[in-house]
């Protein structure tokens, strides 16, 4: 189990996804959670998550459903107008956690729904296998990187969340979706144009994954297929 670890040997900031990446370096054991300072745990999550994991290999992921709260741990408030959890100011905003869209039989689509369905990204901050993450490409160094790291988790097995709130993930004006884009640059530690950044990371995910060759251009044919749609769609609304 593992949570923000960081080397003592690194005395400057790398930046949040590369210390994720070196937290999973770093770890040892079965499992591994990724945690922020801010979010809270009940007693029970870690055990109730392990009976999951431990009762079915074809998982790769098992989480709780979750509670947004604020600064002082009063829960966010679901406005339907806007179709967002809000605080009590209503500054805060964020968008209901994602449903569990890895439930599927094939891998490729379990990768493809998430990528797909995948806003909050909250599954990254599940409990996850080892044997999982030791095989995996980590996080890609670009602002949102969750989102593919939760899509190759997806390759791996499917998702299970119980309904049973166990996790309480903390909304406020000073976490990272509140930076600039020059700052969530820095955050990430990121290095090129991120949607560049993200279509190569997702390649050297399907080609590091356990898939079939045949599995791997199907996922490769449908991202390609999605990258066109997307740049089409760009060139029509900028002309």
């Amino acid at each position: 189990m593992a949570a923000g670890l960081r080397s003592p040997a690194l005395a400057s900031n790398i930046g949040a996804n590369r210390n994720y990446n070196r937290a999973i370096e770093l770890a040892r054991g079965t499992y591994f959670k990724l945690g922020s300072d801010d979010d809270l745990l009940e007693p029970g999550y870690i055990e109730k998550m392990t009976a999951v994991l431990d009762a079915d290999p074809a998982i790769s992921i098992a989480h709780s459903a979750i509670r947004y709260i604020d600064d002082d741990g009063a829960p966010l408030i679901y406005d339907a107008a806007r179709g967002r959890y809000v605080d009590r100011s209503g500054h805060t905003s964020i968008e209901p956690p994602d449903v569990n869209c890895a439930t599927d039989g094939d891998p490729v689509a379990r990768f493809h729904a998430v990528l797909r369905g995948s806003t909050t990204s909250h599954f990254g901050l599940g409990l996850l296998r080892m044997s999982v993450l030791r095989r995996s490409a980590g996080f890609g160094l670009y602002y949102s990187a969750d989102r593919a790291f939760v899509a190759e988790m997806a390759l791996y097995g499917s998702f299970a969340d119980t309904p049973e709130v166990l996790f309480h993930k903390r909304e406020h004006r000073q976490n990272s979706r509140s930076l600039t884009p020059e700052q969530k640059r820095i955050f990430a530690g990121q290095v090129q144009d991120s949607r560049r950044a993200e279509h190569l990371h997702l390649l050297r995910v399907i080609g590091r994954s356990p898939l079939s060759p045949w599995d791997k251009l199907r996922c490769l044919a449908i991202g390609a297929g999605k990258i066109v749609a997307q740049r089409a769609r760009t060139g029509f609304h900028r002309s």
